[in-house]
């Protein structure tokens, strides 16, 4: 768990490490680990850092680092060692003595190391992030790295022989020394519950760590207040005998009237700010603040989203921020999470991967909900030891990212195979009884995740509401804009397009020209602005099939995919340097939250043909406009108005109304001299004098033989 302490208390031993790789597996054997090795000519390397993005490009396998550090002068007598992230397997030894090990990438984890720090000491570490062999990847793969270690959108895509390119090892997020005295607060885990009268209990669970070998009397504080707005402390106080080791410990209190967080379109992100102070025999021995907020997220049987009792409709897209975590901060998230903010969507599915601590905190603070997938995408080993060893993580997740108010939803799986079926139980079963206050998702599936007019068919056939009641993933690739495409591939490669280059930036030719169709054209201008047409016109199609029937078999929906982890051609709306493709300005625009859908939804049309008329207002807004006043009308090529429709209307809040400005199944028909070329279909509402929505599509009409 990420926890804020005093500065003064930290030692960072990020920096300038020195490296070497171990293709044969004999730095144990050689003694890599020994103070007295003769290391002046190891590399060096700045650690925080995927070893990709530095000297060991696509490098798997193990690496082995070394960190010569003064021990600092401190009035505390303990001494942890904390490591932020590192990626896959960790062993380390500290001047000579072996510590431990650790698997996973995303969590923390710690060695206490008082009675082993000299003046001058050596810290080493073996970090291994192995190329998983065939036959295990990648239909039994032992890796539990989701996306990070095989998916379609990554370097070298799902092919056999690329697909684990771009190796994510590397001791990537930050180590550090913490000093405290005799007991440590390792975690803080804020539950609540609502009560029928809309009280919240909260029940603060602390893990205290006891560094002595005796048992100890502690006592404990804890002090809330607003983090964002002003109320009054609340404090509590409880004196404890705590054993050596880990020892659990929950308070409990009631906030009568609590100030709730709620997403950017609901409300206010109120947040709350909490810290937590251990002292033993009056002596201060460790404090660390945390945030969280108060809010109650339900899904109903019905399957309609609530958020502190209010119900909402999910605009969501699928994102993976980047395929190495080290060139990620705290400034990139704010960025990435101002482009998802300004195209009206309110929640984001991390998807199959866990992202950094800076990435929830931002959210936080955005008001972005976060639909929180664990890292496991496809097929793995179906062995018990598999199993085993999973648990553990899918707890590392829950725990180290539990206070985030933003994260409303835990999946356990994206994708799985049938056979996993009974490992996603287990882990279902488990996140239900770590976390009462989420909605726990037994698997992202195949069943959730329709592509018509991608992998089959027409995106016409979205309007069968494919994938319902919640789609999970939707979309169709584009290729980036040309400043993108060019940075990504040599002129010769650009065009005309080397495609084994292309696939293994994760183009997928089949479906791009024998199900999409989608024409080159004469020009890589010419191909680009095709392709993005296509995937601006499924989308569009689709999100509009589903917002149509919201609440009405369709209760929320995830777009895929938002942006780009690297220099890639996928389903991104925003390539990797954060270059909007048109399929952006089209999802800004369908999910705006008062949105008119005008028919016909037809490109073109000829003399004599005709439409029925009617259109379609969608209400995000938990607000009602009565008396709305709406005009909506046809104009040919040269702008006069062929057609016209005014009326009012009452627009409930969070809705959907369906207009009919005629009678049902009456046809507005072409004339046969109508003006041929591009027609326009307009409509607007106002409510009290300001217009709160409007829109424009365009169609053609062709001339139509006579005898036709």
């Amino acid at each position: 768990m990420f926890l804020k302490r005093n500065p003064t208390s930290i030692l960072s031993l990020d920096g300038e490490w020195k490296f070497r790789t171990d293709e044969g597996r004999r730095g144990e054997k050689i003694g890599f680990m020994h103070p007295g090795l003769k290391d002046a000519d190891w590399p060096l390397m700045k650690i925080p850092v995927n070893w990709h993005l530095d000297q060991l490009k696509d490098y798997s396998g193990a690496v082995w680092f070394r960190k010569r550090f003064s021990k600092p002068k401190t009035k505390h007598g303990k001494a942890t060692l904390r490591f932020n992230g590192v990626d896959y397997y960790a062993e380390v030894w500290l001047n000579g003595r072996y510590l431990g090990s650790h698997e996973g990438y995303f969590a923390p984890f710690e060695f206490e190391v008082t009675n082993l720090l000299k003046d001058e000491n050596l810290l080493v570490v073996k970090v291994d992030s192995p190329w998983e062999k065939k036959g295990v990847w990648p239909d039994h793969k032992t890796l539990v790295k989701g996306v990070y270690s095989h998916h379609d959108c990554r370097p070298g895509s799902v092919s056999l022989k690329e697909g684990q390119k771009g190796n994510t090892g590397g001791i990537w997020n930050s180590v550090q020394l913490i000093f405290t005295s005799k007991i440590k607060i390792d975690k803080l885990l804020i539950h609540q519950k609502f009560l029928p009268d809309g009280t919240v209990a909260m029940r603060p669970q602390l893990y205290l760590r006891n560094l002595e070998p005796t048992n100890l009397e502690a006592d404990i504080s804890l002090e809330i207040c607003g983090a964002n707005f002003k109320t009054k402390h609340i404090k509590l106080k409880r004196r404890a005998k705590l054993t050596p080791g880990q020892n659990g410990l929950t308070l409990a209190h009631s906030i009568k009237k609590p100030k709730l967080w709620w997403p950017w379109d609901c409300g206010p992100q109120n947040l709350y700010s909490v810290k937590v102070k251990v002292s033993v025999n009056g002596k201060l021995s460790d404090e660390v603040k945390s945030r969280f907020g108060v809010r109650k997220l339900e899904v109903d049987r019905e399957g309609y989203w609530h958020i502190n009792g209010v119900r909402f409709f999910p605009k969501g897209t699928n994102i993976i921020h980047t395929q190495w975590l080290s060139e990620m901060n705290r400034e990139k998230y704010e960025r990435d999470l101002k482009l998802v903010k300004d195209c009206n969507i309110n929640i984001t599915r991390v998807h199959a991967h866990v992202e950094r601590e800076e990435l929830y905190d931002v959210a936080d603070e955005m008001g972005i909900l976060i639909w929180q997938d664990f890292a496991l995408q496809w097929s793995y080993d179906e062995g018990d030891w598999f199993m085993k060893k999973t648990v553990p993580i899918l707890k590392d997740m829950i725990h180290t990212f539990f206070n985030h108010p933003s994260i409303v939803v835990w999946c356990c799986h994206n994708e799985p195979p049938i056979k996993l079926k009974r490992l996603d139980k287990v882990l279902y079963r488990v996140a239900k009884k770590l976390d009462e206050t989420r909605y726990i998702h037994l698997a992202s599936e195949f069943k959730e995740h329709p592509y018509p007019g991608w992998y089959h068919g027409h995106f016409y056939m979205y309007a069968g509401i494919l994938g319902g009641p919640f789609p999970t993933e939707f979309g169709a690739q584009a290729l980036m804009n040309l400043e993108s495409m060019k940075k990504t591939f040599k002129q010769k490669d650009l065009w005309p397009p080397n495609w084994s280059k292309w696939a293994f930036h994760d183009f997928q030719y089949e479906p791009t020209f024998h199900v999409a169709k989608i024409k080159m054209g004469k020009s890589i201008g010419e191909f680009i602005e095709n392709s993005q047409d296509y995937q601006a016109k499924l989308l569009k199609f689709a999100i509009e099939s589903y917002r149509r029937r919201k609440y009405n078999g369709i209760t929320g929906i995830f777009q895929f995919m938002f942006v780009d982890c690297w220099p890639a051609i996928t389903w991104s709306v925003v390539d990797y340097f954060r270059k909007p493709k048109k399929g952006y300005f089209t999802l800004q625009k369908v999910f705006s939250p008062l949105y008119m859908i005008l028919t016909p939804p037809r490109d073109e049309f000829s003399q004599c043909s005709g439409f029925f008329g009617d259109f379609t207002i969608i209400n995000d807004l938990h607000k009602e406009f009565k008396k709305a006043g709406y005009r909506w009308w046809v104009e040919t090529p040269s702008g006069k108005i062929f057609f016209e429709k005014k009326g009012t209307i009452n627009i409930p809040a969070d809705s959907v109304k369906t207009v009919y400005p005629f009678v049902p199944m009456e046809v507005v028909s072409f004339p046969r001299d109508a003006e041929v070329g591009e027609w326009k279909i307009k409509g607007t509402i106002k409510h009290e004098g300001e217009t709160i929505a409007e829109n424009e599509e365009t169609f053609k009409l062709f001339s139509r033989p006579k005898k036709a």
